[in-house]
């Protein structure tokens, strides 16, 4: 019985240290289209480059990309994509 007491409050403690670790913030970048039918592909391959390891990059907007968007080595990243891409 002492001994499933301790585990309880100990397993208590773990779960409540867990939780109160913030997670770390992720980098963002926010593409803005650059409108006029230019193309928007360098900016948004700099996004990727940029916030291409645990970051956040925003696509809110209207965009004309005509540059191949290698997507390659990105590593646990939010893609938020609300805009619209025209090829």
């Amino acid at each position: 019985m002492h001994f499933s007491t301790i585990s309880a409050l100990t397993l208590s403690c773990i779960l409540t240290f867990a939780t109160a670790a913030k997670a770390p913030e992720r980098k963002v970048c926010t593409v803005t289209g650059l409108g006029g039918g230019r193309d928007d592909g360098p900016n948004i391959l700099a996004a990727f480059k940029k916030c291409g390891t645990f970051g956040k990059i925003k696509l809110h907007g209207y965009y004309s990309v005509d540059t191949l968007l290698l997507t390659t080595g990105l590593d646990d990243v939010e893609i938020d994509l609300k805009g619209t891409r025209k090829s």
